[in-house]
């Protein structure tokens, strides 16, 4: 006989059980919530990400507040040309149409 494939609730964080848990620590309805740090050390999510972010939203609602701080590593100021202004792969990946201001 096969035992029963388990519950992905057993192995995973679902958006209900974050909401709970994140109640339990006394967020609630109107507060103003900072979020920051690391997904990965949250665990694995169903939904991934949308999961922790909803979790926070539904904990929050109605008239609350998610904040988050984001972050990378890349150096994008070395894309920028000297005056500042983005260079023409990075106008076009961006779908930015801005010029530099500096007319010569």
């Amino acid at each position: 006989m096969t035992a029963p494939a388990p519950d992905p609730a057993d192995r995973f964080w679902t958006r209900a059980g974050l909401r709970a848990d994140l109640e339990r620590l006394g967020l609630g309805a109107g507060d103003v919530v900072m979020a920051h740090g690391a997904l990965r050390r949250v665990g694995p999510m169903l939904n991934g990400p949308d999961a922790l972010i909803g979790a926070l939203l539904d904990a929050t609602s109605p008239g609350g507040t998610v904040l988050a701080y984001t972050d990378w590593d890349a150096r994008y100021d070395e894309l920028l040309e000297p005056d500042g202004s983005s260079t023409p792969p990075t106008r076009s990946s961006t779908g930015s149409t801005t010029t530099s201001s500096a007319r010569s």
